[in-house]
């Protein structure tokens, strides 16, 4: 008995510790993961991490190289950068994004190809199957052409090319074309529906009616039938019901900022464009960014005239302002202080209509002839429907 005392004794001396250092084990956490596996747990977790964010570039990182080719236009640098530091100023890739698919399709879509195609065919330039898909063998029955008739060689179907095409393959059949396509036949021309419903030429002889000493004016002055200018401006604004949301200054720097293809490259990411398409791509971003820096500046200019924030001006899809509808390069050369107040300002009707009797004058209305006044339409907004729908409307009225 004594024996099997000392015993226990014994054993509680060496378990007691024992049970000490697995309960601290147990609270430390080995208990539930052997050492090895904890560390490899730990390991994986900080792999799996993210890692720290790069730094965004700041707004005059992004805006510097439209500032600096705005100062290399003669634009103070303090009153850019204090401008473009604001909230207002928002990249926006979406506006020129737009401009370029509209053209790519209209220079490469389906319809226009098959065209060139058939055309191309007719003057033995063999284009392959007349499929409306420029391919490498309308590619280079484009080239053969343009070779043949000492136009640059680029193989692209652009909208001179297409004219040149065309013209040849009308003066083999016997017959002319003109080049203006201003002057097409109105009979039959597609005109834009939406302006055509009821309540939208109920609106445009409300403008007419409701605005008739002024529009008197400007048909004495002028000219131009006040009808045609009720149809302008109906078709451009709804008769000054809407004019644009999205500030026109940064849309227009937005696409001035695009000259870096970079930044609406990807929208062509998933187009199986040849060499040559790319590169046509790439060349109208150019130079339609570098058109946008130009009614950038022309912008700020007007605004300072008119003493507005310049940022305050709402325009359409591509920048143009007032009840008028002009690109700011426009409004600077052809505007028209209408109502007489000492300042430029086209979000007012007596401007807006001043101004845009004045710029038909100035790109050939004479009246009478109808080529004459569709091509001054033309000039105004280059669209056979945009003139063939103001021509409407204005008989309506």
């Amino acid at each position: 008995m004594s024996r099997q005392v000392s015993l226990c004794k014994a054993c509680g001396f060496f378990l007691a510790p024992l049970m000490v250092l697995l309960l601290l084990m147990a609270e430390l956490g080995f208990a539930q993961a052997p050492l090895a596996e904890a560390l490899a747990t730990e390991t994986e977790a900080a792999e799996d991490a993210e890692p720290e964010p790069a730094d965004s570039p700041s707004q005059e990182d992004i805006w510097a190289p439209v500032v600096e080719r705005l100062v290399a236009q003669g634009l103070d640098r303090g009153q850019l950068t204090e401008l473009f530091s604001r909230p207002e100023a928002v990249f926006d890739p979406e506006p020129m994004s737009r401009k370029l698919n509209g053209l790519f399709k209209t220079a490469f879509g389906s319809s226009r190809i098959e065209r060139m195609q058939r055309n191309l065919a007719f003057l033995e330039h063999d284009p392959g199957a007349v499929d409306g898909v420029y391919g490498d063998a309308t590619h280079a029955a484009i080239r053969s052409f343009q070779r043949e008739r000492g136009l640059r060689v680029d193989g692209l179907p652009s909208a001179d090319t297409a004219f040149e095409v065309r013209a040849a393959a009308e003066r083999k059949r016997g017959r002319e074309i003109r080049r203006n396509p201003a002057y097409a036949n109105t009979a039959g021309g597609s005109v834009y529906r939406s302006v055509m419903k009821p309540e939208r030429l109920a609106e445009a002889r409300e403008f007419y009616v409701t605005s008739r000493a002024l529009i008197r004016r400007m048909e004495i002055q002028y000219n131009v039938p006040g009808q045609v200018a009720a149809g302008i401006v109906a078709v451009e604004t709804r008769a000054g019901r809407y004019l644009g949301v999205t500030p026109a200054l940064t849309t227009l720097a937005s696409m001035a900022l695009c000259r870096d293809f970079s930044l609406v490259e990807e929208m062509f990411a998933h187009k199986e464009l040849s060499e040559e398409q790319m590169g046509w791509v790439r060349e109208t971003a150019a130079r339609k960014a570098d058109w946008a820096l130009r009614e950038a500046a022309a912008l700020i200019e007007y605004s300072g005239q008119a003493g507005v924030d310049p940022f305050s001006l709402p325009g359409s899809l591509y920048g143009a302002i007032g009840v008028s509808q002009f690109m700011p390069t426009s409004a600077l050369k052809w505007g028209v202080d209408g109502d007489q107040d000492g300042r430029l300002d086209l979000f007012t009707v007596e401007d807006a209509v001043m101004s845009l009797g004045n710029f038909l004058v100035e790109h050939g209305w004479e009246g009478g002839s109808e080529d004459v006044v569709r091509a001054a339409l033309y000039r105004y907004n280059h669209s056979n429907r945009y003139v063939n729908t103001v021509l409407a409307v204005a008989e309506h009225i």
